[in-house]
C-alpha cells in the first residue's frame, strides 16, 4: 500500500535501509542478501541510487519520499497495489513525475492499481475503470471514458462539471450543488445525496436505491432517476 502522507509513513528515526527490511523480513525473505537485491532493484524502478538507503527520511524531498514509499510497496511483488491519495500532498509538478513513474511500473509490472483519490483530473489520467462513492457508498461504476463522456448519477455530473477546462474562452457550466454534508455517522434515510440532489423526488427520500446495469452492461449506476420500474415499485411498497 502506498500512503497519502509520505512524511509520516516514514519512520524518521530509522534509515530508510531499516524501514525496507523489515517487511521482507516479514514476509520470509531470511536470506540479506536477497534482501539487499530486492532493495536495489525496487529503488532503480524509482530512480533512486542504492546508497540512499543509509540516509533519514528528512535527507529527502517529499517527492523523494513518496518515490521510496512506493519502491517499498513493491518489494514483495504485489499484484495489486492500494494507492491512498498518493500524489495529494505533493506539488503539482512534483505530482506528474510521481504519476508518470507509477504509470510506466505499472507498465513493467503488469499491476493492478486500486486508486483512491478525489482529483478528478488525476483519476482520469490513471484510471481504467472508476467507481464513484458519496458518503461511503457506492453511486456510479464505469470506464473511464465512459463515466466522463456520459455521467448517469447526478453527482457525478457535479463533481465533473468542477474540473477546470484547459482552453482559453471555453467555459464549463458548473452545477453547484447546494446544502451541507451530511455526516456519515448520521445519513439521510433513502438515498443518502437526496438533500442535495437537484432532481430528488419522494422515493429518494425513503428507498436507498440499489446498483443497476445500463444497456451496455458496464455502466452502473444507483439512481432511481434511471430505474423508473424499481422506483415505482418501491414507493408502491412503501
Amino acid at each position: 500500500m502506498v500512503f497519502q502522507d509520505p512524511y509520516s509513513a516514514l519512520n524518521p528515526l530509522k534509515k530508510i535501509y531499516t524501514s525496507f527490511e523489515e517487511p521482507l523480513k516479514v514476509h520470509g525473505f531470511k536470506d540479506k542478501g536477497t534482501r539487499e537485491k530486492i532493495m536495489r532493484n525496487v529503488l532503480d524502478m524509482v530512480n533512486i541510487q542504492p546508497d540512499y538507503l543509509f540516509r533519514y527520511p528528512h535527507e529527502f524531498s517529499g517527492g523523494q519520499r513518496q518515490r521510496l514509499c512506493i519502491a517499498r510497496a513493491l518489494e514483495v511483488y504485489p499484484k495489486v497495489l492500494i494507492c491512498d491519495e498518493p500524489v495529494s500532498a505533493l506539488d503539482v509538478s512534483i505530482q506528474a513525475q510521481v504519476l508518470n513513474l507509477m504509470k510506466k511500473i505499472q507498465t513493467k509490472l503488469d499491476l493492478t492499481y486500486l486508486f483512491i483519490a478525489h482529483d478528478l483530473s488525476v483519476v482520469q489520467y490513471m484510471s481504467d475503470r472508476i467507481v464513484v462513492m458519496y458518503l461511503g457508498k457506492v453511486v456510479e461504476i464505469a470506464g473511464k471514458n465512459e463515466l466522463y463522456d456520459n455521467p448517469k448519477h447526478p453527482y457525478t455530473r457535479a463533481l465533473l462539471s468542477a474540473i477546470p477546462v484547459p482552453v482559453i474562452g471555453q467555459k464549463q457550466k458548473r452545477q453547484i450543488l447546494g446544502g451541507e454534508v451530511p455526516s456519515p455517522i448520521n445519513k439521510p434515510t433513502g438515498c443518502a445525496f437526496h438533500p442535495r440532489c437537484p432532481h430528488a423526488m419522494d422515493i429518494c427520500k425513503k428507498v436507498s436505491p440499489t446498483l443497476i446495469k445500463e444497456e451496455n452492461g458496464e455502466h452502473q449506476v444507483a439512481c432511481h432517476l434511471h430505474n423508473k420500474e424499481e422506483a415505482l415499485q418501491n414507493e408502491q411498497a412503501v
